[in-house]
């Protein structure tokens, strides 16, 4: 005799604004995500929705129920492009990004250029982020220049101003770290630069 449960269970929900929700609902306890990325997400959860039940295609009000739904999310704060922004550079800045990675990175997330420009800014008023302290984590975190081990030999100048410069830093910034033996001294000429970072974006 069939399992009428299993197969009430195996049978995929209808597209409905409820289930849209709580489809969102249970993305967003997980994700932080960006309102563009945000709708690229259920239209995809729609996609594969479809694709498993026996329906040609979704209901003609999905695209506006999920407009709908997101302008709900963002009256309720847990869609907020700015704040995500906000994290998002500071993550990025903690792991030695440098300013254009960084940008980039916001644009392929779907978030505005305004947006990404406060992000910016915040991030130099509040920590002074300038690319040659970004470029001393990046090159800490990955054993260049004045951070290379000491068995490593200082001929692989070559191979890492090119890591440097596949990050995103500039020829400039790359040639400062790798041709350093003083990452002290490297490290007050960065903190110099976030200083006057944080007073220009005062």
């Amino acid at each position: 005799m069939p399992d009428r449960n299993k197969s009430r269970k195996e049978r995929p929900a209808k597209i409905t604004p409820r289930y849209l929700e709580r489809a969102a609902l249970s993305y967003l306890d997980r994700y932080g995500s960006t309102t563009v990325n945000f709708r690229r997400v259920m239209a995809r959860k729609v996609a594969r929705r479809v694709f498993r039940s026996s329906d040609d295609e979704a209901p003609p009000e999905t695209e506006q129920w999920i407009e709908d739904l997101t302008m709900k999310l963002e009256g309720l704060g847990l869609l907020d492009d700015a704040a995500y922004a906000a994290t998002m550079a500071r993550r990025l800045y903690r792991r030695g990004r440098p300013r254009i990675a960084i940008r980039q990175a916001m644009k392929q997330k779907g978030l505005s250029g305004a947006i990404a420009d406060g992000a910016m800014a915040a991030l130099a008023r509040d920590l002074g982020y300038n690319d040659l302290e970004a470029g001393l984590r990046y090159a800490r975190r990955r054993r260049l220049g004045p951070f290379r081990r000491s068995d490593k030999p200082k001929a692989e100048r070559g191979r890492e101003l090119a890591a440097l410069g596949r990050a995103g830093f500039s020829r400039g910034v790359a040639e400062a770290i790798v041709d350093s033996d003083d990452p002290v001294q490297l490290e007050a000429e960065a903190e110099e630069a976030a200083a006057a970072a944080r007073t220009e974006a005062s």
